[in-house]
């Protein structure tokens, strides 16, 4: 049964995509388990870290089940359904309040591709490869991932890696900026959980309010992203422990 597990040890949470049969693709089922795990997520103030990584070594995540592509593919409004919902979902992971990092392990592919971008780090291993193949099959990014990889690696590494679907290996990758660290392979969980831990070491309110106004204001116009640090700041400022080193 595909599925998508919340695992939470501590303050740092584990999202499994577990479909390895079909190479962690998103059926329709496991993105309304993803919707609610981002429910529960968004609510859960103790959390500092997440880890988002597929079952198993062969794949991170392909994308879209192809059975569902097969059956929809030339029905545009179910296209564009499932277009906004997945950018409404990407997003909402982007946005948590948390410190997010992809766990990369064999292949990253369409869809899979931009669901790695919606972390705020990457992490692949050794043998692992990112890639954009929507133009190979008549398409073009949908779950915001073409977006964020502007923002990543800039206009003319995206246009080799989305117009020219260009493959990214572990090392290109890296040199481009698309990924933080290179693990070996099977070991890119650990390297997640150890890039992590600079952040579980402080104060919890000012790291979630950091990634706050981090979110904010990769999106919202400067006014208003200013006014949402000046929320933050006066919040933490009014609490007791807002000076003095964490406990």
């Amino acid at each position: 049964m595909s599925a998508i597990r919340l695992e939470r040890t501590g303050p740092v949470a584990t999202l499994v995509l577990d479909n390895p049969a079909s190479r962690n693709a998103l059926t329709g089922a496991m993105i309304e388990q993803l919707e609610e795990h981002l429910d529960v997520l968004q609510g859960w103030n103790e959390g500092l870290g997440l880890v988002l990584r597929g079952q198993g070594t062969r794949a991170f995540c392909a994308g879209a089940d192809l059975g569902f592509v097969r059956a929809h593919r030339h029905d545009p409004e179910t296209g564009e359904r499932m277009c906004r919902r997945m950018q409404e979902v990407t997003e909402r992971l982007r946005r948590l309040p948390m410190v997010s990092v992809a766990a990369i392990e064999g292949g990253a592919w369409g869809g899979g591709a931009e669901l790695s971008t919606c972390t705020d780090f990457r992490v692949v291993g050794s043998s692992a490869c990112i890639h954009f193949v929507h133009a190979r099959l008549g398409l073009s990014p949908g779950w915001g991932g073409g977006t964020r990889l502007v923002g990543l690696v800039g206009r003319r590494r995206a246009l080799r890696l989305l117009a020219g679907s260009e493959p990214a290996n572990a090392q290109q990758a890296l040199a481009w900026g698309l990924v933080d660290e290179v693990a070996q392979d099977g070991c890119t969980e650990r390297a997640a959980r150890a890039l992590l831990q600079p952040f579980l070491e402080l104060r919890p309110a000012s790291v979630r309010a950091a990634k706050t106004l981090i979110a904010a204001a990769d999106e919202l116009p400067a006014r208003e992203a200013l006014l949402r640090e000046r929320r933050l700041f006066t919040e933490l400022w009014s609490q007791p422990t807002a000076s003095g080193p964490p406990a």
